[in-house]
């Protein structure tokens, strides 16, 4: 009980995470649709690549920290690297997914088993 109260991920760092995944949501939604301009939209384009690569070590690192396996985070992210499907919010929902997961293991059925069995995968 003690160890799955130390991977439980707290309100704060939901909301400091949340506001960081809005916000690079939005920038790319508005540098995807800036992309779309004939002459300098792949300087658009790139920045987008530099939001997605920002935003992907940050919370790698942060996964490091609290020593979860965010195997759905890791995957929106990547997917987020694809022009044209990183104007749609996969990381938020990834990263609500995320978090839902991890707090809430204990009341999904099986799902306890499934997180376990990775925890010891990743040892």
């Amino acid at each position: 009980m003690e160890e799955q109260n130390q991977q439980k991920i707290s309100l704060p760092e939901i909301v400091l995470l949340g506001i960081v995944c809005l916000g690079a949501d939005l920038a790319e939604i508005i540098l995807t649709i800036l992309a779309l301009t004939p002459a300098i939209g792949i300087i658009f384009e790139g920045l987008t690549w530099l939001i997605n690569a920002f935003y992907w070590i940050i919370i790698t690192i942060w996964l490091i920290i609290k020593r979860v396996r965010g195997a759905w985070l890791i995957a929106g992210g990547l997917l987020e690297f694809i022009p044209g499907l990183n104007a749609l919010p996969i990381r938020s929902l990834t990263l609500a997914i995320t978090i839902f997961l991890i707090n809430k293991a204990s009341q999904i059925p099986g799902a306890g088993k499934v997180f376990e069995a990775a925890q010891k995968i990743k040892k």
